[in-house]
Formats: structure tokens, C-alpha cells, sequence
């Protein structure tokens, strides 16, 4: 078994760029022949397009022949190369989202991911199998390897056993609710500096060097010590004059110069206050006479499927095998898409009636095809916390709610990802009641909250006289 390389760090010390700068020089020693690739992983496919854009910007990293891929989709490769190993002669295919049983369907065999990792590391315990996949891919590399858990850790320990394993990870940033500790993290540690090849523990965040005052706030969260002065603007309000401040802030400029640059934002969860505050800030800038920031909101993979189910006329709590009948022209792109690859499948297979099962099974798979290849260069960005792991903004607005887990230590590590998104500017609103925000034990560990509006707001001395306002802008 080759000992891991194994590269930790809080957020901004460079994780990924040293992930890939250790790929280069194990690739030179280990890449020995012209079929030989190197792996890389990540747990989700918002993480493997990073990782995939990651490595294309490295000037020698790029360079070097690969696979880019989610763990999943990597193990479901696997598996359905060596099914008859398993005695399973059906190719096999991801069961739906909700399903956590084998299914036989149209031949297929639908297995839950859990099984796929889990049969997909057991196939790597075959000496053949192990020694096939360690020549063509003699280098895997993973990047947030926090996430990685259960049967997908038993996959990666064992690729481990075959080729030398390059790991970046940070136990803080591992974000479930329903796991102790940090599986990962814990087996590669358990190890022991023996056990590992190299350990590089990076120190020196890069990514605030625009704004040190992020990094203090990190700081906080990640250290769980209260500042006794903010370091990041915290306030606490509703969501309407939330809006305004970050109308004020992208657009007025009343009180500094109008941020430049990316700009998200970001809350533990998809809806509620952050519809109220999309609502209230559009309707507050078209008061003023303002172009419409056109947000690009990052939608769950649940919510994208819902809607296409909802396009289609089918609900989740009906997919069984009883007929589905159009009932109007379906102008949903992906719902357009899922019906021609349905009717195309029908008649291959010779089907008299379409089950509503089968339409659920490819609108997943169509909803699946976009995000994985779906690339978005969005100025302006709404997305929860996970969706924005990995990422980076210039500006980031983080809106806290009533909509966060009870456990602290989760909400530490929440709002510790939320506010390192941020390289240059960030701000935090909670949306709660006063008496909750100021007495909330994570979110003063920043400072005191304050309103957010103290006074009325009055524009600079300069606009006043002149009496006009200020020209619209035109988003770029």
C-alpha cells in the first residue's frame, strides 16, 4: 500500500494549488507509460468542475493526461466494467434520488450510490482488478477529502491500496449534521506520520491579503473566541432593509465606492428570506430607476428535479407504474428533453404505455448531465453554503436565518464557510429578531451585531447639492 500524501489548511491557504503542485511532481516518477493517466475526484460535481477548471489553469498541471470525475461516477464506472465479477449480467444505473433498494427495471439494474461505492470497493480487494486500476491510474488525487464517508471512504482506502493517494483536507469544513467527528480525516490521521508520506500543514492564508479583516472573523468562528470588536460588518434586521444594504452597496455607493467584482449571496439554506430579500431588493431598485441585477440563483439538485417533474405533470409522491399522459406542450427545456429521450427509449423497446417511473428516471439523469457539465461564469450569485464550497467571490453577502441546524458547532462551521468565500468584501445580516441576534453565542463570536439602520439614511453631500440622481449602471 502506498503511503498518502496527505495536504491540510484552513480556508485560503492554497489547498488545491498545492494538491496540484504535488500531482506534477508525482507524476513525473509514477506516469511512466503513454496509457497511464492520473485520477482526480471530488465528492460533488460543483467540486469536480472546480477541481476540473483547477487543473486547466495550471500551467503544468494541465498538461498532464487525466480523468476528472465525482467519486460516484467513478465507482459506477468501475462497477459496470467488472459487473459479471459480481455475478450481475444487467448494466447497471443509479437508482432515483429517494430509492434505497436495488430495483430491476427495462434492463437495468438500478443500484443506490451506497451499494455502487460500496460493491465498487469490494471489486478493488480482487487482485486483478486492484492491479488493472493501479497501472492506468497510478496517481488519485482528491480534493475537500472532508466529505468523503462511509462506503465512499471504503472506496477510497481502497484505490489507496493500488495507487499513491494526494488528499487535501480540512476536518473544520466537513458540513453534515448527521456525522461525529470527521471519518476521513480521523483514518488518514490514525495513520500516523509513518504512515504517511508527506504532510504539508499549510498556515499561511493567501486568499484575505485584500482584506485581513476576513481572516480575523474566520478566526473567531474557527477558534470559537469572541472579538471584542467586529472585524466584518454584522448586522441584524429584516429583510428589507437588509435589501437596501445591499442595493446601497452594489449599486448607491452613498457610504464608499460601489463594490467591483463577483458577488454572492449566500445562506445555509435555498428560500425563504432569501426570496424575501430578491423580492424586496428588486422592487427597491426599480423604485430608483435602476437596471435589474440579473441574479444567477443555483438551484439543489431536489429542486432542479422537482421542477422538471412539475413540468411534466408528475409528482414525487405518485412514480409508480401507472400510465403518464401528457397533458400540454412542456416548454421547460429539460422537461423537453426528458419526454424525447422517453419516446425514443419506448419505441426501442417496444413499451405501448410510458410508466410515470421511467419519466421520473430520465429526468433525473437529464437534470444529473446538466449540473455535471453545466458551467457558469455568473457576476452575481445566489447559493447556499454547500453550493459554494471551494469557491471564491470578491463580495460576499451572508444572510443568516431561522433556517439553520440546532447543533453550534455546525452553524460555527456554516457561517466560517460562508464568510471565507470572500476575498475582498463581506458583510453578515441576520435576519432574526434583535433579542436572538444579539444573544445568538455564534454569531457574536464576530462582535456585537448592530441595526441596520441606525438613522435614516442620507445620501453624500455632493448628491444632495447637485439634486439629481445617481446615473443608473449598466451591469457589464
Amino acid at each position: 500500500m502506498p503511503a498518502p500524501v496527505y495536504i491540510t489548511g484552513q480556508a485560503g491557504t492554497g489547498k488545491t494549488t498545492h494538491l496540484l503542485g504535488r500531482t506534477v511532481s508525482y507524476a513525473q516518477e509514477l506516469l511512466t507509460q503513454a496509457h497511464q493517466q492520473v485520477l482526480a475526484m471530488a465528492y460533488m460535481h460543483g467540486a469536480r468542475r472546480r477541481l476540473e477548471s483547477s487543473i486547466e489553469d495550471h500551467p503544468e498541471c494541465s498538461r498532464i493526461p487525466r480523468t476528472v470525475s465525482t467519486i460516484d461516477s467513478f465507482a459506477l464506472t468501475l462497477l459496470n466494467r467488472w459487473r459479471t465479477a459480481l455475478g450481475i449480467s444487467l448494466p447497471i444505473c443509479a437508482a432515483p434520488a429517494r430509492c434505497t433498494e436495488r430495483l430491476e427495471r427495462h434492463s437495468r439494474l438500478h443500484l443506490p450510490f451506497e451499494e455502487i461505492t460500496a460493491s465498487a470497493a469490494s471489486l478493488l480487494t480482487r487482485s486483478t482488478v486492484a492491479r488493472i486500476v493501479g497501472s492506468s491510474y497510478p496517481i488519485v488525487l482528491i480534493d475537500e477529502f472532508q466529505d468523503c464517508i462511509g462506503s465512499k471512504l471504503d472506496f477510497v482506502r481502497a484505490l489507496g491500496d493500488a495507487s499513491q493517494l494526494i488528499l487535501a483536507a480540512d476536518a473544520f469544513q466537513l458540513l453534515r449534521a448527521d456525522v461525529v467527528g470527521c471519518p476521513a480525516v480521523d483514518w488518514v490521521e490514525g495513520l500516523g506520520e509513518s504512515g504517511i508520506r508527506e504532510h504539508l500543514k499549510l498556515t499561511e492564508p493567501w486568499r484575505f491579503s485584500a482584506n485581513p479583516q476576513i481572516l480575523l472573523a474566520a478566526r473567531a468562528l474557527r477558534e470559537q473566541s469572541r472579538l471584542s470588536e467586529q472585524a466584518i460588518p454584522v448586522y441584524y434586521g429584516p429583510a428589507q432593509p437588509s435589501a437596501w444594504r445591499i442595493m446601497e452597496r452594489l449599486l448607491l455607493g452613498w457610504y464608499g465606492p460601489c463594490w467591483k467584482g463577483s458577488t454572492a449571496i449566500i445562506c445555509p439554506s435555498a428560500g425563504g428570506v432569501i426570496d424575501d430579500v430578491l423580492d424586496s431588493l428588486a422592487e427597491q431598485i426599480a423604485k430608483r430607476g435602476y437596471h435589474p441585477i440579473r441574479w444567477n440563483r443555483q438551484a439543489t439538485s431536489e429542486e432542479e428535479l422537482a421542477r422538471v417533474h412539475t413540468n411534466l405533470g408528475v409528482t414525487n409522491d405518485h412514480l409508480d407504474d401507472a400510465e403518464w399522459k401528457p397533458t400540454s406542450a412542456v416548454a421547460d427545456l429539460h422537461a423537453a428533453e426528458v419526454i424525447e429521450r422517453v419516446h425514443h427509449f419506448a419505441q426501442l423497446r417496444g413499451l405501448q404505455q410510458i410508466p410515470k417511473h421511467l419519466l421520473s428516471s430520465f429526468a433525473e439523469q437529464v437534470v444529473h448531465a446538466s449540473r455535471a457539465h453545466s458551467r457558469s461564469s455568473a457576476r452575481f450569485v445566489v447559493t447556499t453554503v454547500h453550493g459554494a464550497k471551494n469557491r471564491e467571490f470578491d463580495n460576499v453577502f451572508v444572510l443568516w436565518s431561522y433556517q439553520i441546524p440546532p447543533d453550534p458547532e455546525l452553524q460555527r462551521r456554516l457561517l466560517y464557510n460562508a464568510i471565507t468565500r470572500a476575498k475582498v468584501n463581506c458583510i453578515v445580516f441576520d435576519t432574526r429578531k434583535k433579542d436572538i441576534a444579539l444573544n445568538d453565542p455564534v454569531v457574536t463570536l464576530l462582535g456585537s451585531p448592530k441595526p441596520v439602520f441606525e438613522n435614516k439614511p442620507k445620501p453624500r453631500e455632493s448628491s444632495r447639492k447637485s439634486g439629481n440622481k445617481p446615473i443608473a449602471r449598466q451591469k457589464k
